[in-house]
């Protein structure tokens, strides 16, 4: 027993020792990595004195930043009031105005059906009940069909009933504009092939 004890005494102490040599040397590489404190006054003293040197060059640097900033501030608020300037005039622009009534004789003569002066079922996926949907929006001429926005009329059919949803109003408004326009034979070649 005696014996085993002592074993047990050696390598412990060898454990220990060499645990001691493997903490030390650990040691001593982190402490390298990072400078003591009185190695590191010395550099941040030296930026210090070069900072000092180089305040009157931030300091000029810094004023003409502000100078054109200034500058730039200046004509930015005469381009915002150009802005508005034009979305007021823009605002107060009328809507294009109407063309003149089409020949609906000539357009008789090239679709080859009878036509009536602003007939809004002669456009491809409008029948009765769209056109009375229309009416009730005050889309009464082809011209105001030709200016409604496509989104309204979508929102129109998408209220009325299901069936409705099906129709696709996007092509509507350049009918009716070739129809304001009495531009019979471009109608008659997109009719043609919707």
């Amino acid at each position: 027993m005696p014996y085993t004890l002592g074993k047990l005494l050696v390598w412990f102490v060898l454990a220990s020792a060499l645990g001691g040599v493997v903490g030390w040397m650990a040691h001593s590489l982190l402490r390298g990595a990072s400078p003591a404190p009185s190695d590191s006054a010395a550099p941040v003293d030296g930026v210090h004195t070069v900072n000092a040197g180089d305040d009157a060059a931030l300091r000029a640097e810094r004023d003409g930043l502000r100078a054109a900033v200034r500058r730039h501030e200046g004509t930015l608020a005469a381009q915002v009031a150009t802005i508005e300037r034009l979305q007021g005039r823009s605002a107060t622009t009328e809507q294009p105005i109407a063309p003149t009534a089409p020949d609906v004789a000539e357009g008789a003569a090239v679709l080859g059906r009878p036509v009536r002066l602003n007939d809004l079922t002669l456009v491809i996926g409008i029948d009765a009940e769209v056109n009375s949907l229309l009416r009730a929006r005050d889309i009464v001429s082809w011209w105001d069909l030709a200016t409604a926005p496509i989104g309204s009329l979508r929102t129109m059919l998408d209220a009325a009933r299901p069936a409705l949803r099906a129709l696709d109003p996007s092509s509507w408004p350049t009918q009716a504009r070739l129809l304001a326009h009495g531009n019979w034979q471009q109608f008659k070649n997109i009719t043609d092939r919707l």
